[in-house]
């Protein structure tokens, strides 16, 4: 360990950045990080060394290997990407929703046409009936009427083939 000259370590521990990436289990970017954001506390000694001050316990992995790399810092323009992408996923989402809103109006008015339509052939289908029933009506008006005109017309022939009677006392022709 490389630890800070004796007449300075007087409190808390104080290692190098890889050695608190060590001690803490992190990569030496991660301590980097934590530095800057202020969640662990630094020293500069009078030679420039910056030494991490560890106030509290090294964590159960302590000693061994830092993990390999630390993801890479979010950037404003990585940032500016994934919103993007997520704005294009919601837009999408939308489009989507609204297509099966479509979907979900068209089979209702379908449904609903559907049942116009069942409706208008009952209706239909008691027109059809009561014409059905005019027709025959009709039919037998007309079978009536022609037994009826062949009656007439077979009188009529009786009448014309049947000499006139004869009347008794004058003729009708002149004798000679």
């Amino acid at each position: 360990m490389h630890e800070a000259p004796a007449e300075e370590n007087t409190g808390p521990p104080r290692l190098s950045i890889k050695e608190a990436a060590s001690a803490l289990g992190i990569t030496p970017g991660a301590v980097r990080s934590r530095l800057r954001r202020g969640s662990l506390q630094s020293e500069t000694d009078n030679d420039g060394n910056l030494w991490v001050i560890l106030e509290r316990e090294p964590c159960e992995n302590a000693g061994e290997p830092a993990p390999a790399a630390e993801a890479p810092p979010e950037t404003a323009a990585t940032r500016s990407a994934t919103v993007e992408r997520l704005f294009e996923m919601q837009e999408v989402y939308r489009q989507a929703y609204f297509m099966i809103q479509d979907e979900r109006m068209k089979t209702g008015a379908a449904h609903e046409h559907s049942a116009l339509l069942t409706a208008e052939n009952a209706v239909l289908a008691a027109e059809r009936d009561t014409l059905k029933q005019q027709v025959r009506e009709l039919q037998s008006r007309i079978e009536r009427m022609e037994r009826e005109r062949l009656e007439i017309l077979n009188e009529i022939l009786s009448h014309l083939t049947k000499p006139p009677p004869r009347q008794p006392g004058r003729r009708w022709w002149p004798r000679s």
